[in-house]
C-alpha cells in the first residue's frame, strides 16, 4: 500500500517553494537566486525556501545589485517539479505604504516573461491567499501532468500547464517605485508555489502509463496529446502536443505543457498573464487602448514594457493562438469605461464595460475602496466576454469619463489611482498556420 506521503504528493499541493522578497531598489527587476546564498545587489535582495526531501539543503542569502532574498535551498537535486499554483502576499513598505510590484517566472534559468508577468502589488494582487480572497477563489497555473494523464482529461495539453521545472524554480520581481530600500518593509514580498513533485521511478511510472494509454488509443479513442478549443464566436482551434519520442523521460520533461524546453514539439503551450495600465495620461473623452502597437490604436508609451501591451495584431501571424478568458479590473477616479476590441468590434458594448472606482463588475485586487475591508482580495477570475487572438487584432482600452485619467506613476514614486486590465489564458505557439 502507498504511503500517505506519496498518495498525497500524487495529488499535488506538494510545497516547492517560499521566496521572500525584502528589498527591490526603483526601477530595477531583481531575480532570486540560484545557490544558497543570500541575494543582495543593486536591484535587490532575496531569501527562498525550497522545501522537499531530495532538495538540496542549504540556509544563507543573496544580495544582488537590485535586491536581496534569503535562500534556504533552491536546486531540485533528483527531482521533476511541475508547479501547479502560485500565491502571493504583496509587499507594504516601511509606514504602511503600498508599492508596485510584477513578477515573472524563470524555470530551470530560462524567463517566461513574454508569457507570464503577474501583477503583486497590495492594490492589485492577482493571486492572493484563497483565505484572503473572496470567496476563496484562485486561480490555477494548471492541472498537474501526472493527475490529469492518470484522470484521462480530455484536451489535456490545455490543462496539464504547471510550469515543468528540473534544475531550479525563480523569479524575476519588478517595481518601478521599489521597497525596502530605505527601511525595512512592513511586509515584504513573499512568493510561494507549490505543485506535483516526482524523482525518476515515478518519472518511469508516469511514461509507462503514457505507453499504456496510447497502446490502447485505437480502441478508446483517448489521445493524451491532442486539443480542441472552443471559444463563442471565434473559429475551433484544434492541435498537438508531443513531447520529444512521444516519452516523458528526464529527458524531455521539461519539453511538457508550459515548459521552459519546448522548442520541437509540435506545438508550444504557455500559461499566460498579463496586465496593464496606461505608461502616460490618457485624454479626456477616448478610448485609451492599452498597447505600444499603433496597429490596434495603441501609442509607443501607453504601456511602459512590451510584457505589459494588452494589444495584439495577428492579422498576418496565423501561428500563434491566444485563449483570454480570464479578466480583472481595476477602476480609476475619473473612468467611465473598459472593455476589448476585436477587429472592428467592441466588446461587452459599443463603448464597453461601464467602470468607475467604487462600481465595478468584474474586479481583481485588493477590495478597496469598494469595500473597507484591509488586505482582502477580489478574485482574477473568469472574463464573462472570452476572446481568442488569431488572424485578427485584439485590443484592451481604457476610456475616462470627460477627465483624464492619471498614468501610474505620474508623480514618481507616488502610486497613483490609475486604471488596470489583467488577462489571463492559453497561449499556443505552433510551427504553421495550421
Amino acid at each position: 500500500m502507498a504511503s500517505l506521503s506519496s498518495r498525497y504528493a500524487l495529488e499535488g499541493g506538494h510545497p516547492l517553494i517560499d521566496v521572500t522578497v525584502t528589498t527591490v531598489a526603483a526601477g530595477k527587476t531583481h531575480t532570486t537566486t540560484l545557490n544558497g546564498n543570500q541575494v543582495s545587489n543593486s536591484q535587490g535582495v532575496s531569501q527562498t525556501t525550497q522545501l522537499g526531501a531530495t532538495l538540496a539543503n542549504a540556509s544563507n542569502q543573496t544580495t544582488q545589485s537590485g535586491g536581496v532574498a534569503a535562500i534556504r535551498t533552491l536546486t531540485l537535486t533528483g527531482a521533476f517539479a511541475d508547479a501547479t499554483d502560485l500565491f502571493v502576499i504583496p509587499p507594504i513598505d516601511a509606514a504602511g505604504k503600498a508599492v508596485d510590484c510584477e513578477i515573472r517566472p524563470r524555470i530551470d534559468g530560462q524567463p517566461l516573461e513574454q508569457h507570464f508577468n503577474a501583477s503583486a502589488g497590495l492594490n492589485d494582487n492577482l493571486f492572493p491567499l484563497p483565505s484572503a480572497t473572496v470567496g476563496a477563489y484562485h486561480v490555477r497555473i494548471g492541472q498537474a501532468w501526472r493527475k490529469a494523464l492518470r484522470a484521462r482529461m480530455a484536451n489535456l495539453p490545455l490543462k496539464a500547464t504547471g510550469w515543468k521545472a528540473q534544475r531550479s524554480i525563480q523569479f524575476d520581481v519588478y517595481s518601478n517605485i521599489g521597497f525596502g530600500v530605505a527601511a525595512v518593509p512592513t511586509t515584504p514580498l513573499r512568493i510561494i508555489v507549490t505543485g506535483d513533485k516526482m524523482d525518476s521511478a515515478a518519472l518511469a511510472l508516469m511514461d509507462e502509463e503514457l505507453q499504456a494509454i496510447l497502446q490502447q488509443a485505437g480502441k478508446t479513442g483517448y489521445d493524451p496529446f491532442s486539443f480542441v478549443d472552443k471559444v463563442p464566436g471565434f473559429p475551433v482551434f484544434t492541435g498537438r502536443h508531443v513531447p520529444p519520442g512521444a516519452h516523458i523521460t528526464p529527458e524531455t520533461w521539461t519539453a511538457g505543457p508550459n515548459g521552459p524546453a519546448q522548442v520541437g514539439t509540435v506545438s508550444q503551450i504557455y500559461r499566460f498573464v498579463r496586465q496593464a495600465y496606461p505608461n502616460q495620461a490618457t485624454n479626456a473623452n477616448n478610448a485609451f487602448f492599452l498597447s505600444k502597437s499603433d496597429a490596434v490604436g495603441g501609442a509607443s508609451d501607453n504601456v511602459y514594457a512590451d510584457i505589459n501591451d494588452l494589444g495584439f495584431d495577428l492579422t498576418s501571424d496565423k501561428t500563434r493562438y491566444l485563449r483570454l478568458d480570464l479578466l480583472g479590473l481595476r477602476g480609476a477616479v475619473n473612468q467611465a469605461f473598459a472593455g476589448v476590441k476585436v477587429d472592428e468590434q467592441v466588446l461587452p458594448t459599443v463603448d464597453g464595460q461601464p467602470l468607475t472606482s467604487g462600481v465595478n463588475l468584474y474586479p481583481s485586487g485588493e477590495v478597496q475602496p469598494m469595500r473597507s475591508d484591509s488586505s482582502v482580495y477580489f478574485p482574477f477570475g473568469k472574463s464573462p466576454w472570452p476572446v481568442v487572438a488569431r488572424g485578427n487584432k485584439v485590443a484592451w482600452f481604457v476610456t475616462p469619463d470627460g477627465t483624464a485619467m492619471n498614468a501610474e506613476f505620474s508623480a514618481t514614486p507616488t502610486l497613483q489611482d490609475s486604471p488596470q486590465v489583467a488577462v489571463g489564458g492559453i497561449e499556443v505557439l505552433t510551427s504553421t498556420a495550421a
